[in-house]
């Protein structure tokens, strides 16, 4: 003989009605990830790696937020189906009366976004599906990436490319603004206060057969346009959305032990136990997730700010040099001297020397940096969706673990 349904519905209306709020704020954990996460392309710069975090960031990103949308429309429908247990159990409409505690500065905007705009697709009745929540588009937010000014600015310090950027005098038909730096470290003032010498030298030298490597527009400009300060923001501005899951895990463990204390069903307080167990799992298993991604980034913008260092640095000591190298060739040139006498005093190879060793030592730099930096932001590209077990996967999408929908018939 089976033992009557006992259970506590305050409980189980306190239960569903976290649910439903959480649901909303994993929906918008979803498009606050996808605001501050996206990262402008010019910022990963032109080094040899640049095109590989771009987009493994970006795929990381879409991952996150993959994951984000699958926890809000999976937690809406078990909000859904206990508050139908309640209904059905005590024969009365469920209202869902909304109040967000959720102590984020930084996620709590984007829920106050929807302008209160929650709904649900209708109250839950006994012996009706009320249907999961549905929530309102959010209030689109302006980066300060996204204005005018920093738009400007960014197409001015992108210009040029292989072609252009050697100008035939000292002025910069390439259009590269030098003054564009929008980090303000030392490789900014550097590229400020040399980027047009430096053109021209490298010019001069490529005139004059120089086939080797150039250490300011190989080298220099392609970590210039590389903005590490931006990405280690949009890094840092992930970890608010990993602690937005963290409170939703704590408070959501205990709510889960208060039902479990209060519900006695045989078999469907048992399968619901264990379905917002594997819920739980799966909310532990994002929030690693989002804070990986954000120990990528950080990592990143770390390795870019040590290459500026070393880059400034070298630019510095060597720079100077190799320009009056140039003004020598010229000289020479002017006095009908250029290319007479032997290596050593000859103005045009002493300049190419010059180029080269200053290109040998920004290679060395990057190639030490090399290994580090192919290996950061490797996010698994391979869509093993069938899977689910989300500890077996890497670090795309966490497929949501099949549900135990027998629980939810509150009669039964």
């Amino acid at each position: 003989m089976s033992q009557p349904l006992q259970v506590a519905v305050q409980a189980l209306q306190r239960y569903g009605r976290e649910q439903f709020e959480d649901a909303a704020i994993y929906n918008a954990l979803r498009n606050y990830l996808l605001y501050v996460g996206t990262v402008p392309e010019g910022a990963w710069g032109e080094l040899p790696w640049s095109a590989t975090w771009r987009d493994r960031w970006a795929l990381g990103l879409e991952h996150r937020a993959a994951e984000a949308q699958l926890i809000s429309e999976h937690t809406g429908e078990h909000a859904a189906a206990i508050l139908k247990v309640a209904a059905d159990y005590t024969d009365t409409d469920q209202q869902v009366a909304l109040n967000f505690d959720l102590q984020n500065e930084y996620v709590s905007p984007f829920l106050a976004a929807y302008g209160g705009g929650y709904t649900s697709t209708g109250v839950y009745k006994p012996g009706t599906d009320g249907g999961a929540p549905y929530f309102d588009s959010p209030t689109v937010f302006t980066r300060p990436d996204n204005t005018d000014e920093f738009k400007k600015l960014n197409a001015e310090r992108m210009a040029g490319d292989s072609d252009t950027l050697m100008p035939c005098t000292v002025s910069n038909p390439a259009g590269i603004n030098f003054s564009a730096g929008m980090v303000g470290d030392e490789l900014d003032h550097f590229v400020e206060q040399y980027g047009e010498d430096m053109l021209c030298t490298e010019y001069i030298a490529r005139q004059r057969d120089y086939d080797g490597a150039l250490p300011f527009t190989d080298y220099i400009l392609p970590a210039w346009r590389s903005l590490p300060g931006l990405i280690r923001n949009r890094a840092e501005l992930l970890y608010p959305a990993q602690h937005a899951y963290t409170e939703c895990y704590d408070e959501m463990k205990l709510d889960i032990a208060t039902v479990r204390d209060n519900w006695f069903s045989p078999g469907a307080a048992l399968a619901w136990f264990r379905q917002a167990n594997a819920h739980l799992n799966y909310l532990d298993a994002i929030s690693d997730e989002v804070k990986w991604l954000g120990d990528q980034g950080i990592a990143a913008a770390t390795l870019v700010e040590g290459l500026r260092n070393r880059y400034a640095e070298y630019g510095h000591n060597r720079a100077k040099d190799c320009i009056e190298l140039a003004k020598a060739v010229l000289d020479a040139e002017a006095d009908m001297l250029g290319g007479i006498g032997d290596c050593k005093t000859n103005p045009v190879k002493a300049l190419g020397s010059a180029l080269k060793g200053f290109a040998n030592v920004l290679f060395i730099e990057l190639r030490q940096k090399h290994d580090a930096a192919i290996n950061l932001i490797n996010v698994d590209e391979q869509r093993r969706k069938e899977q689910t077990d989300p500890g077996t996967l890497a670090h795309d999408t966490h497929p949501f673990p099949e549900a135990n929908p027998g629980w939810a018939n509150g009669k039964d």
